[in-house]
């Protein structure tokens, strides 16, 4: 799993949230966030008293965080803002399954639900089924792999 930033637009407290009933659900969850932000230091905290498993890098620090996505085996972005096109077509080359809700932006336009991702409201439990279905089925998680690489041929 992955989050952008750690403010509010970007949901922290959501995302960490969703972690915790994916790991009531599957035993184990384990989380990269690359990230700055405000709410950094409560939202590392919330993770570490619920025993998520977790990587944290600095955005500010990494010389290509791209390298990071083919790591990473769904995007979770329940963001309340415009991500910018750039990040998106980093995002789409490494062919990650978007989860993301209809406030978004750009993802908005480009994420197929149930094709490439899927587009849900903004409620934990809803969000940690669909990922523990992924997790469960690695045959799905793979075809919504390959359909987000053919997505956006332009990007890659």
């Amino acid at each position: 799993m992955f989050l952008c930033n750690l403010t509010a637009p970007e949901l922290p407290a959501f995302f960490a949230g969703v972690a915790k009933k994916t790991k009531s659900k599957v035993g184990h969850c384990r989380v990269l966030i690359l990230g700055e932000g405000t709410l950094r230091n409560a939202y590392i905290k919330e993770l570490l008293m619920a025993g998520i498993d977790f990587d944290y890098l600095s955005r500010t620090t990494l010389p290509n965080q791209s390298w990071y996505y083919p790591q990473v085996k769904i995007l979770l972005f329940p963001n309340c803002n415009y991500m910018c096109e750039a990040a998106f077509a980093e995002i789409c080359k490494s062919g990650l399954p978007v989860i993301t809700t209809p406030l978004t932006g750009i993802f908005k336009q480009n994420v197929i639900h149930d094709r490439n991702g899927y587009v849900l409201p903004l409620n934990q439990d809803i969000w940690a089924n669909h990922i523990c279905d992924l997790l469960k089925n690695p045959s799905k998680l793979a075809t919504l792999t390959r359909n987000a690489l053919q997505e956006l041929p332009d990007y890659n």
